[in-house]
């Protein structure tokens, strides 16, 4: 029987890799340890034995869906590095700004989900999570995209082009700050030269400094962040309960998590058994 912490064990879960298989009991020597219940590798869920089950020791069958031999080495070398420096399982990781889920998040899920179905005992915890940065500038950027496409005269190929972008950031900028505002430096030097005379090298800072400005006007608010993790987290109870088979009173949606764990700039979802 795996131990408890609190009356939980922690899953991690994302759409590149959810958790590596097994259950493990992780950090500082000495002190009360949190067990981490990794979840998914190549289609095993890893989740710990229920205590009712009649044979603990019996393999799991979803166990023999085993990887190529070698495979997933380096995988699992930094999965357990990161273990150690967190007391945390292995970080599955999500795009930021996005609730949507990939094909191999999907099938992990399915996976997660089988597995739940053949533990009645255990229920499952989903947080409504998010990263204050990486999710905040993630939203902040379409934010601003989606100010520029509602102007006049822009298409895609106008935002895509450094000119022609330049010309719809003053447009949205002068509607933000008035038309008489002095744009920033680097713009206000575009804007002096001649249109047919501007050299396109210098857009790229033009452009960065008006779109800083605009999403400044624009800012992300808690409630944005929030509707992010709702979504995310109905995102992953949906996929869980996809198949009809779970119970959906054993999948719960938990409140705002803003300060979700982050790496190699994606988000990590952390789920919980209990």
């Amino acid at each position: 029987m795996s131990q408890l912490c609190g009356g939980q064990r922690r899953l991690s879960i994302g759409s590149d890799r959810l958790a590596e298989a097994g259950v493990r009991s992780v950090g500082p020597a000495g002190r009360t340890h949190r067990t981490a219940v990794a979840v998914g590798a190549a289609g095993s869920h890893g989740l710990p034995a229920d205590p009712g089950d009649p044979d603990p020791g019996e393999q799991d069958p979803l166990q023999n869906q085993r990887r190529g031999a070698g495979q997933g080495a380096d995988d699992d070398q930094r999965d357990t590095e990161a273990e150690q420096r967190t007391g945390r399982p292995a970080p599955g990781l999500v795009d930021p700004g996005t609730s949507a889920l990939d094909a191999a998040a999907r099938e992990k899920l399915a996976s997660i989900s089988k597995a739940l179905t053949e533990r009645p005992a255990l229920q499952l915890e989903v947080p409504t999570s998010y990263s204050t940065d990486l999710d905040g500038a993630a939203i902040a950027q379409r934010k601003l995209e989606g100010l520029l496409r509602s102007l006049p005269k822009s298409t895609d190929a106008a935002l895509a082009d450094p000119a022609q972008r330049f010309e719809l950031l003053v447009t949205q900028y002068q509607s933000d700050y008035g038309v008489k505002a002095p744009l920033p430096p680097a713009a206000l030097s575009v804007s002096a030269i001649r249109k047919g005379e501007r050299d396109p090298a210098g857009f790229a800072a033009a452009n960065l400094e008006i779109e800083q400005a605009v999403i400044l006007k624009h800012r992300v608010e808690d409630a944005d962040l929030e509707q992010l993790g709702q979504l995310r987290a109905r995102a992953i109870q949906d996929a869980l309960l996809g198949s009809g088979t779970l119970d959906a009173a054993r999948v719960f949606v938990m409140g705002a998590s803003p300060s979700a764990p982050t790496e190699n700039k994606k988000v990590r979802v952390e789920l919980s058994l209990r």
